[in-house]
This record gives structure tokens, C-alpha cells and sequence, in this order.
């Protein structure tokens, strides 16, 4: 479709020829109209020809749909189907549309000429105007070109933009709480949503499920993702998740997270008067060691269980073993389950009066509903002083064969305990079976009122005084022999070693 505007009627030559430029030129003219009209011309019919015409292609300009902050181009061409030459002065158009950047133009009698017009949209929705061409023409009216267009843009709305999990109660089965936030496109054009992202998760508190919201969101589109929270320690903790898109309004929009962990945290100390205590808050590992303590006397102790937190503690107390002469106070059964206020503590008294020399020990069991350090395990011993008598080895078997008449190993006695160990026998060899008398005898024998005192430790690199055992028999058979080793350790006065010896 084309438009067309007339510069001139045919009565009006003069004044619309764009080729007569000077005096001379148009008083010529004036000869030749003057010579005509005494000859008789009918001079409308002559010149009804004589005119400029101009027509545009296309008749209208429609942009389509612009990004707000865009701009979208047209071309407009502009053709001369009149027989003089045109002069175009100027192009005008009100914004958001633009009129081409063309200073005046002349366009010859069946030339085309191209000239681009912009649509730079501010604002959102249908915008219309008209392009307005003009010549040096004062008695032509300027032609219109019509000018549509539709400014549209891509919006990003988050809901909510911080979420807020609140106080949650932290115990032992505290299951991750979820939320979800929303993305939804309000505008009126796509945007791409290019990346999901959790930039801070205090520590692993936080969580992030993107689902599936990677992708274009058209206008009125939405989706979800999903964020999570289970406390990792107590009081706030704060997160967030960044979301990328290519809506020039929001390329970047963060979510913050954040919650607040509430609930019981479960201490414990534990030691003796005499040696101080030690507490799970500290790094140390809370026991009651009473250590050596002579028969007839008592050493105290005491295993606390505190609460740190801002929330009840629920405990419940076991024994694991027998406590022998170790006795708690409140018992641990009359307790029950029992409950530590913010800020308490519960005491149970531990006391030890051995009246024998057995070796006492009971671990002590503590669950509790707290989420850190649930439960611990608090060990309880005690002793008599005393030496402990160890003979490494307590069985010996010889073997000699063939040329060789001699065998011989060494045997040592070690003293376990915490007092000086006295032998208070004379260390012999009793020879109990065999062919031949006399196949067995002691070098280095350790005699009574020997003392050994203690090792520190309890194996065969340990010190302490050792003698040989000599296998010599003479004749070939099967031989058996005792050692009756005895000390005054109360627990196992005497000691026996086993010995064979088989000569072949």
C-alpha cells in the first residue's frame, strides 16, 4: 500500500516546481506561459502534468513489540511519481518514536529514497504517533505516516525475599524444615532465569532445591524452588540464595535465609576431689578415676550433667557393669529419666571404699534429647593399692632333638601394681613326670624377700628380675616339670608356670 502527497494544484506551476531556482529561470517561464496564452493554449490541459507527487511505502510503520530500553528500526521508502524534482526539509516525530537523521533531501522525478525510523519504548504498552515529511513547499500539507508500536518489558517477582524459619527447637530427631519461594514473571516479556544458586549455607544449616526453574519464564509464568533448614548450632545463622535472569530490571536477585536454633545443650564434668574434673565443653574426657585407695579408707567424687542450653534436657542415666564397692548418690535408678532446666544441673555423688583388693570399675551411660553431643559415656574406677604380680611366661615348652643335649629359656617377674612386690619363697623347679630323673633346673633362681618393685606397665619389655630354665634330660621321652613362683600380692599369692620338654 502507498501514500501520496500532491505539492501543487495544475493552476499553480510556479510555485510547485522544485526546479525553478532563480529570477531568470522563472521569468522565462513567465515568456512562455504569456506567448501560449496569445496563441490561444488552454493551459490547464497543457500542464494539468506539471506536478510533484510524493509516495511512501509502506502507508503505516508498525514496530511490533519493543523491550522497554529497546529500540526497534523501520524503513521507510519515499518515492517522486510526479515529473519535477522534490525537496523533502524534514521529518518529525514525537517520542518514543524517532524521525529519521536526515538533513534536506532531493528526490528526482521516479527516485526511490530509504530513510529509517526508531521506536525507543519508555514506558509499558501501546504507544501511536505519526511520522510527519514536510517540503519547502508553505502551501502543501505535510504529509503522515502513521506510527504504532507496543513497549513491553520482563519483570521478576521473588516471594518472599527473605525467608524466615524462626525459632526452631533443635533435639536429637529435629527433622529439616522446608519453604518454598516463588518466581513469577508479572511483565509482558520472557526473561531467562540462568542460574539457582546458594552463596552462603552457614555451615551446611541451610539447604537449596532448585527444581526445576532453570529455564524461559514467559509473561504470567512462575515456579518454585525450595529451601531448607536444619541447625547445625545453636542461635541464628543466617544464608542466602542468589537468582540470575536476563530481565534488564533484576539480573540478580538474593533471598536471604535465616533461623534461629533453640533447644538444650547437654554438658558434663566429672572427676574426684583430690584430682579436679573434667568437662565435655572443654575437650576433655569426664571420668572419676579414685586411682589407688588403702582398705578402709573412702575418696569422693561427682559426675555433673548441666544444661547450657535455653530449653529443658531430658537424661537418662545407666549403669553398664557392676559398680562393685563404688556407690553413686542420687542412684542412677532412683533418678530415672530426669530433666535439667536451662541453666540447671544434675549432681550424682560417686564415693569409693574398697574392703577387699578386687579391681572396681562401672561405665556410666548418659542419652540425652540434645542434638549436639547427645550422649556420653562417663568411665569409673577404683583400687586397692597394692603389688600385682605378673610371670612372663607361664608355660614353657622344650623341644631337643638329634645332637643337641641343652635347652634353655629365660623367665621374668613383673610387678603390675602400685606397691613394691617381696617374694617370700625361694624360687624352685618340681620335676612332675619324664624317663630320667633330673632333666630340669634353675639358673639365677630368685630367692625370698627378693623385691620388685613397679613396672609401670605390664608386658615383657617392662623391668624386673628374671632367671633361666634349664631343660637337660637324659634319655629320650616325654617331661614335665612345675615353678611355684609366690609373692605376698593378695590377689594371686602363687604362681605357676607349666613346663614340657620332649627329647627326640
Amino acid at each position: 500500500m502507498t501514500g501520496r502527497g500532491v505539492f501543487a494544484q495544475d493552476h499553480r506551476i510556479l510555485a510547485t516546481t522544485g526546479i525553478w531556482k532563480n529570477d531568470a529561470a522563472r521569468a522565462a517561464l513567465g515568456l512562455l506561459l504569456a506567448g501560449l496564452s496569445l496563441g490561444g493554449c488552454n493551459c490547464d490541459e497543457t500542464f494539468v502534468g506539471l506536478r510533484g507527487s510524493l509516495d511512501v511505502e509502506p502507508a503505516e510503520l508498525d514496530f511490533g513489540k519493543v523491550p522497554v530500553g529497546g529500540e526497534a528500526e523501520r524503513t521507510l521508502t519515499l518515492r517522486n511519481s510526479g515529473t519535477f524534482t522534490l525537496t523533502v526539509e524534514s521529518f518529525t516525530a514525537a517520542l518514543p518514536f524517532v524521525a529519521p537523521d536526515v538533513a534536506t533531501t532531493t528526490i528526482a522525478t521516479g527516485r526511490d529514497r530509504e530513510v529509517t525510523v526508531r521506536f525507543r519504548p519508555t514506558s509499558i504498552g501501546a504507544a501511536a504517533g505519526s511520522l510527519s515529511i514536510t517540503t519547502d513547499e508553505k502551501d502543501v500539507v505535510p504529509l503522515e505516516v502513521p506510527l504504532i508500536g507496543e513497549g513491553i518489558e520482563a519483570a521478576v517477582r521473588v516471594e518472599p525475599l527473605v525467608v524466615d524459619f524462626g525459632e526452631v527447637l533443635w533435639v536429637a530427631n529435629t527433622e529439616r524444615l522446608t519453604r518454598e519461594v516463588t518466581i513469577t514473571n508479572p511483565g509482558t516479556d520472557d526473561f531467562e532465569l540462568t542460574q539457582v544458586e546458594l552463596t552462603e549455607d552457614a555451615g551446611g544449616a541451610f539447604g537449596l532445591d532448585p527444581r526445576d526453574v532453570v529455564r524461559t519464564f514467559g509473561p504470567g509464568d512462575s515456579g518454585t524452588i525450595q529451601v531448607s533448614y536444619l541447625p547445625v548450632a545453636m542461635g541464628l545463622a543466617r544464608g542466602s540464595v542468589r537468582i540470575a535472569t536476563t530481565a534488564p530490571t533484576a539480573p540478580e536477585v538474593v533471598v536471604t535465609l535465616q533461623g534461629t536454633a533453640v533447644g538444650p545443650v547437654m554438658e558434663v564434668c566429672a572427676g574426684t576431689v583430690s584430682g579436679g574434673e573434667a568437662c565435655t565443653a572443654a575437650g576433655g574426657v569426664p571420668e572419676v578415676n579414685f586411682g589407688p585407695v588403702p582398705l578402709g579408707t573412702m575418696s569422693s567424687g561427682a559426675i555433673r550433667v548441666l544444661n547450657v542450653g535455653d530449653r529443658d534436657l531430658t537424661v537418662q542415666g545407666q549403669l553398664l557393669g557392676s559398680p562393685g564397692e563404688i556407690v553413686f548418690a542420687p542412684s542412677f535408678d532412683a533418678l530415672g529419666q530426669f530433666t535439667v532446666a536451662a541453666g540447671g544441673e544434675q549432681r550424682v555423688d560417686v564415693t569409693y571404699a574398697p574392703q577387699d583388693y578386687q579391681f572396681d570399675a562401672v561405665n556410666v551411660a548418659l542419652g540425652s534429647n540434645a542434638a549436639q553431643r547427645p550422649s556420653q559415656v562417663v568411665p569409673v574406677r577404683g583400687e586397692v593399692p597394692k603389688p600385682r604380680i605378673e610371670v612372663i611366661p607361664r608355660s614353657i615348652n622344650f623341644r631337643v632333638q638329634g645332637g643337641v643335649n641343652e635347652a634353655t629359656v629365660p623367665v621374668k617377674v613383673i610387678n603390675c601394681g602400685t606397691l613394691d612386690l617381696h617374694l617370700t619363697q625361694n624360687v624352685a623347679i618340681t620335676q612332675t613326670g619324664g624317663p630320667s630323673p633330673g632333666a630340669f633346673s634353675l639358673t639365677g633362681a630368685l630367692t625370698a624377700g627378693t623385691t620388685v618393685p613397679p613396672s609401670g606397665g605390664c608386658t615383657q619389655a617392662d623391668p624386673g628380675p628374671q632367671f633361666m630354665v634349664v631343660f637337660a634330660p637324659g634319655a629320650t621321652g616325654q617331661y614335665s616339670a612345675t615353678i611355684d613362683i609366690v609373692s605376698d600380692d593378695p590377689s594371686e599369692p602363687t604362681v605357676t608356670v607349666e613346663i614340657l620338654g620332649t627329647k627326640s
